[in-house]
């Protein structure tokens, strides 16, 4: 994505957000994480899909709020600006 957005960062910065990185690419042999997780989960905690999604929901919401806190912490010298963007 850094790529395509024209988005250049060191060595350091790319160190600093790495684990925001290897959230965000972090797939299952069959394929993305959350693409089936709906059915997934639906199943194996026996819930309707309406259950299963709102469950869903508020894990990703927790993730998100967890994410913008990283997010929030970059600092110490770095071109933040630029590491917000790409994050």
């Amino acid at each position: 994505m850094r790529f395509c957005l024209d988005i250049k960062l060191t060595q350091h910065e790319l160190d600093i957000v790495r684990p925001a990185d290897v959230k965000a690419t972090q797939a299952h042999d069959e394929g993305g994480v959350l693409c089936n997780s709906v059915a997934i989960l639906s199943t194996e905690a026996a819930l309707l899909t309406a259950s299963a999604k709102r469950v869903l929901y508020c894990m990703c919401r927790e993730w998100e709020a967890k994410h913008r806190h990283f997010v929030d912490e970059l600092g110490g010298g770095h071109n933040v600006e630029t590491l917000r963007y790409y994050l």
